[in-house]
């Protein structure tokens, strides 16, 4: 119906009305979020200076200390057999040329990055002279540290698996452990930008709208919405040639993507295992199954990877999830999660598998531990017992001894065991007895600790297993005492040269007695 009179004249100015509002709308709209952009961009700009002022390479020597830092927290992605070293990456740290020798700086190789000079260099430690190189971008060495007189290159090892060096440990595991920890295993890279250059790199980083570039990447390179509804999408990459690197973490809406590259070759399937505090070492199973067969390179979204989950940090490994030892526990899960040797039935040759019962059979293993004449081996993950402990409990007897004589592996008071501390002042020498007995004049020995001892004072902590009685008493007496027999002319107890500390004996039913 065609508009007359002044009917039409209202809807025009109507029209006109919601057209100037609309165009006022999208011209707040566009300055408001030109402000918001300013202001993100601005805020990212200095914390981007802040986080660069705060990470400060003070001397070459520090770059070897976070090479070491690197090692220890790393050395378990290291998986046995891999021919080459795995190399992983500490950022990006400004520092003062000054507080460089000449001979250090004169062999940098700079690239420009966002109008500054940015230098990348490799740490690594060589296994035949246990020297630290640097190199620069271009792969040439050009400083060496040598090491210390003192320097052990089992450091490792002993820090993270002490129980590998007493003497009953399989010296066959013990070579596997050593080679495992070996510190060289480990290298890493590290890129340095002169302090003065750190206002222009945040600039030039920032005006670069490095998002938008990523969010394009990552719309290139995979859906994440196919990444979440099928749990991985596989693309072909010009991945690692010898090992499982985590070659991409970039943040997307839906958490953090992964992008995994390994060798052509690799057919096994992965696992992708998950940490928010690398002091504690939780480690939790995030993702398994994760198939690699036809290509070199998976993509996996870590849906958990919100704001509103509350972690600071997330760390992420990648296990293998073959079994070559057989043992029913995935090789990467016996690095990562549990650490126990992924070549060995039994880690801590307690006569338990470290896996799970059902898997492993007498014929596999012949020294272990079955209940009602199975054929199985029982396994440590299905009592519930440490794998990398001998005697989870504590109380003097192996995990696989309490299972086979009935006991609980996971009550320290069964079997009934009494233990202590003994004190002594002064320079002793000779041996010191703990005895238990039942009977407070007697010095039977058949259930007794004994031990040498320092020259120098020190607590001697004693422990008695797998006794018979329910109550005992405990006392303690040096070499020289009983060599004039059993009976003394002083009570061990009013000693000057021994104070004994003891904890309460138990029984069976693991109940405690009063102390004697």
């Amino acid at each position: 119906m065609p508009w007359s009179g002044k009917t039409g004249w209202v809807r025009i100015r109507a029209i006109i009305l919601t057209a100037a509002v609309s165009l006022l709308v999208a011209v707040v709209s566009v300055w408001a979020i030109t402000e918001i952009s300013r202001n993100i961009i601005t805020d990212r700009q200095e914390k981007l200076i802040e986080d660069l002022r705060s990470r400060v390479a003070e001397s070459p020597a520090f770059l070897v200390e976070r090479l070491f830092e690197m090692q220890e927290n790393s050395f378990r992605l290291f998986v046995p057999g891999m021919p080459n070293p795995v190399c992983f990456s500490a950022g990006l740290f400004s520092f003062d040329p000054k507080t460089f020798p000449d001979s250090f700086l004169k062999g940098l190789v700079y690239d420009v990055e966002n109008g500054s000079p940015v230098y990348h260099l490799r740490l690594r430690e060589v296994r035949k002279t246990r020297q630290i190189e640097v190199l620069d971008a271009n792969g040439r060495v050009f400083y060496i540290f040598n090491p210390s007189a003192d320097y052990d290159p089992l450091w490792l090892a002993r820090r993270e698996f002490p129980d590998t060096f007493l003497a009953t440990y399989d010296p066959s595991k013990r070579a596997f452990m050593e080679e495992w920890t070996d510190p060289s295993h480990v290298e890493m890279d590290i890129a340095l930008i002169p302090e003065s250059y750190v206002e222009t790199y945040a600039e030039g980083e920032v005006s670069s709208l490095l998002d938008a570039l990523m969010l394009e990447e990552v719309n290139t390179l995979a859906t994440p919405k196919k990444i979440v509804s099928s749990g991985t999408t596989m693309m072909k990459a010009a991945g690692s040639d010898t090992n499982v690197v985590i070659a991409q973490m970039t943040k997307v809406s839906t958490g953090t993507l992964l992008r995994v590259d390994y060798p052509d070759t690799f057919t096994n399937r992965l696992e992708v295992m998950i940490c928010t505090n690398l002091i504690a070492r939780h480690w939790w199973l995030a993702e398994t199954n994760l198939v690699t067969v036809g290509t070199n390179s998976l993509m996996w979204v870590d849906t958990g990877a919100t704001n509103g989950d509350g972690d600071v940090n997330r760390f992420y490994q990648i296990g293998n999830s073959a079994d070559y030892d057989g043992d029913g526990v995935e090789d990467g899960r016996e690095v990562i999660m549990y650490r126990t040797d992924p070549n060995a039935l039994d880690s801590d040759g307690d006569g338990l598998v470290d896996g799970y019962s059902g898997f492993v059979t007498t014929n596999s293993y012949p020294g272990g531990i079955t209940t009602n004449g199975s054929i199985y081996v029982l396994g440590e993950m299905s009592l519930g017992t440490d794998p990398t402990k001998f005697d989870t409990d504590g109380d003097g007897c192996g995990d696989g001894w309490e299972v086979a004589h009935g006991h609980n592996p996971l009550d320290p008071n069964d079997p009934p065991n009494v233990s202590g501390t003994i004190f002594y002042t002064g320079r002793q020498t000779g041996m010191v007895w703990v005895i238990a007995t039942t009977d407070s004049n007697s010095w039977n020995t058949a259930q007794c600790f004994t031990s040498s001892v320092s020259a120098s004072p020190c607590p001697l902590p004693y422990l008695i297993s797998d006794l018979e009685q329910t109550n005992y008493l405990d006392k303690s007496l040096d070499g020289q005492q009983r060599e004039r027999g059993h009976q003394c002319a002083r009570s061990p107890w009013q000693s000057d040269r021994y104070r004994h500390y003891h904890h309460q004996p138990h029984d069976r039913a693991g109940h405690h007695h009063g102390r004697s």
